[in-house]
């Protein structure tokens, strides 16, 4: 098993390679306000900064692979996917979503996305 921290920053990728598979995160969000956004294959609640007990809870991975779908991660309710890509098979697992600081620019908290993905 190989964990895997994918992270939405400006100054690092929000993709990288695991064996034969290639993950990228998406997150369509932001936290101006509270209103139900609709995106192609994911409804995602935005929340205010003052409601600190909502948080982000699904984000939208693509494996960068023809023909391999996009898969939604919730950690209420699928957590976990079985992605086949290239001949293997793959358990991903959504574990944490975060907020971490970045030395390079401290004035605003960027997401992270950590995922267990083991080959099976």
């Amino acid at each position: 098993m190989k964990l895997v921290k994918l992270v939405l920053n400006p100054f690092e990728p929000n993709h990288q390679q695991v064996g034969n598979l290639n993950m990228m995160v998406h997150a369509p969000y932001t936290k101006a306000g509270l209103t139900k956004e609709t995106y192609p294959k994911l409804d995602d609640l935005i929340v205010e900064e003052k409601q600190s007990e909502s948080r982000l809870r699904r984000v939208l991975v693509s494996f960068m692979c023809p023909g391999v779908d996009e898969y939604e991660f919730d950690l209420d309710n699928k957590a976990s996917h079985r992605v086949e890509v290239k001949g293997h098979n793959y358990e991903i697992t959504l574990t944490e979503i975060g907020e971490e600081e970045i030395s390079q620019f401290k004035a605003q908290k960027f997401l992270y996305f950590i995922f267990n993905v083991e080959e099976i």
